[in-house]
């Protein structure tokens, strides 16, 4: 993974991506970028804080790697071997495990494991079965056409055959996984089952990092997840936070809000990074559980809330759902949201949090902007004062990027 993310770096780089640097006047902050963990880039920026506390965040990004993991880490011609296999927690029951065995026989998996999976039942049930893990085969399918024809136009006998494929699948529910809280065990009563959780572990790893923080009494931070999931407390220079999105349909627009708060988490799901197209079309990598079919009713859905983990799966769920009935979960749970629609407009359900929306501009960036503002075609993470451009193409779920923009 770091081999790739160098390539990949060297390549936006000479491609002619651009930033600037702005660091804060007040005491530098710790920061740390983590490259090998959840299949994205992480960046953590801690204020009065020590390096063991960066330790412990990353003990928890690398736990989480490791039990939401589905790949065997032991075929050699997985990329990525060698990294898993130096992390200290290899060897842990993983999803991987679970999925090879639970139809046979109970599996025994840790209590951390078991619950993350407690967390997927909760939102399979606060949902009505929009969130749903189980779907993995279907999950598959869908990612061998957008490897095979990511962002390109798939021919129609090979979008016939995939059709065919995804009807020919045995349907399944979170309801067939059985979880046994006395023995912390997994069963599947259904053998088409398959658990995937890259629509909640790397949320919830985010939430069990910010547990951690204000357990330690730190307030000032920024973790940037894969930059589809942010949680920030307060700011070290006692205002809100300014945070990009990025434009989902003409990433060259740069962004098309920026959104201000504080002490919340903010996560997107978005059309944008895995997808292929059929007459014009996106079909990406967010799958309803109800038909196994991604849906285009949004090109981006931003929640809101205080709880990194639940926004993940939230975010995917309302994804997945008619305008009517999402605005019907946003209220009844209280959060905040933004839906960029198919259509390109804007519908926004906010209280507490600001948002200046710049979809009319069709420019990349304005001339009177801050100082600070920055951004990197395809992609940009900045933390605190420091800014930091990654390009990932290697992230395993769904995201829309986020920018980081400091007033002077």
């Amino acid at each position: 993974m770091k081999k790739i993310m160098g390539m990949i770096l060297g390549l936006a780089l000479l491609s002619g991506a651009f930033f600037k640097v702005n660091v804060y006047a007040s005491d530098e902050p710790l920061v740390r970028s983590m490259t090998d963990y959840m299949y994205t880039s992480i960046t953590v920026t801690l204020y009065n804080a020590t390096i063991e506390d960066l330790n412990e965040i990353e003990k928890i990004y690398q736990e989480y790697t490791i039990i939401s993991n589905n790949f065997n880490f032991k075929d050699d011609d997985f990329d990525e071997v060698n990294d898993y296999l130096s992390n200290p927690f290899y060897g842990q029951t993983s999803i991987y495990d679970v999925n090879q065995k639970a139809f046979d026989e109970p599996v025994v998996v840790s209590q951390k494991l078991f619950d993350l999976l407690l967390e997927a039942k909760a939102l399979y049930l606060e949902t009505n079965g929009y969130f749903d893990v189980s779907i993995g085969r279907a999950v598959d399918l869908i990612k061998q056409g957008i490897t095979s024809f990511g962002y390109d136009e798939m021919p129609k006998a090979d979008f016939d055959q995939l059709m065919n494929d995804i009807d020919a699948l045995g349907r399944v529910t979170f309801s067939e996984v059985i979880l046994n809280e006395t023995n912390l065990t997994v069963r599947f009563t259904n053998e088409n089952v398959k658990l995937d959780l890259g629509a909640l572990a790397k949320g919830y790893a985010t939430q069990k990092a910010v547990d951690y923080l204000e357990e330690q009494g730190i307030t000032t931070y920024m973790i940037n997840a894969g930059s589809s999931n942010i949680a920030v407390g307060k700011h070290p220079e006692n205002r809100n936070w300014r945070l990009g999105l990025r434009h989902p349909v003409n990433p060259m627009l740069g962004l098309y809000a920026v959104v201000s708060n504080t002490d919340k988490a903010i996560v997107t799901s978005g059309n944008f990074e895995q997808f292929f197209t059929y007459d014009e079309i996106r079909y990406h990598h967010i799958i309803s559980p109800k038909d196994y079919l991604p849906k285009q009713y949004y090109h981006a859905v931003t929640l809101i809330g205080d709880d990194s983990g639940h926004l993940d799966g939230l975010s995917t769920a309302i994804f997945n759902m008619p305008f009517d009935e999402a605005k019907a979960v946003v209220e009844n749970l209280g959060i905040e949201a933004i839906f960029f629609m198919y259509d390109g407009k804007i519908n926004t359900m906010l209280e507490d949090t600001e948002v200046e929306l710049r979809v009319e501009e069709e420019t990349e960036s304005r001339p009177n902007d801050v100082e600070s503002i920055a951004y990197i075609l395809g992609g940009v993470v900045i933390v605190g004062g420091i800014i930091i451009v990654l390009l990932s193409i290697n992230e395993k779920k769904k995201g829309a990027n986020y920018d980081k923009e400091k007033e002077e």
